[in-house]
């Protein structure tokens, strides 16, 4: 059985507010109207949603002005991450999207969440990675994450490397 109700609140995957929408009764009464988040499709209730909406969509519009702002500010941004990897440029971890959030905060944007960043995966090579961030409603931007070898790792390869040039000059050599 369906039952008709007016949204109070934007219900992910149902509607926004003020809309008048049809679901199942159990969904109305167990879930939607305990908790304020739909009402009866009444008169009064109609014209409390309709001046809700107004204020919300108001919102709604200087959120995403000042989403298109951030997003025109971080396209194109450039952020390198160092990670330990082995020799082949395989990370020993991984660079996972709230690495990149903290990276991006401390170059100035300091209130993006991890949330926000599109990968299918977590970043685990070292290189040049191309990520979709994902600010609001059809506003994406795109940044550029190079995840390096950390500094220290290749300072310790390096003597590594050393020593074992002088551990093989070290070693006599047979002549026959």
């Amino acid at each position: 059985m369906k039952t008709k109700v007016l949204l109070m609140t934007d219900v992910e995957n149902l509607g926004h507010v003020g809309d008048v929408v049809e679901v199942a009764a159990g969904y109305a009464r167990n879930y939607l109207l305990p908790r304020g988040l739909a009402a009866a499709p009444t008169a009064p209730a109609m014209r409390a949603a309709a001046k809700e909406r107004e204020r919300l969509e108001k919102a709604r519009k200087e959120r995403m002005a000042v989403l298109k702002k951030v997003a025109d500010r971080l396209a194109g941004t450039t952020i390198t991450i160092s990670a330990a990897a082995n020799p082949e440029g395989h990370l020993y971890g991984s660079v996972s999207a709230r690495d990149i959030v903290v990276r991006l905060a401390e170059i100035g944007f300091p209130d993006l969440l991890p949330s926000q960043v599109r990968m299918e995966h977590a970043l685990r090579e070292v290189g040049e990675h191309a990520v979709l961030m994902h600010l609001g409603e059809e506003i994406d931007a795109e940044i550029k994450v190079i995840v390096a070898k950390s500094e220290e790792q290749v300072a310790e390869q390096a003597e590594k490397s050393d020593e074992d040039d002088e551990a093989d000059d070290e070693q006599p050599t047979r002549n026959t």
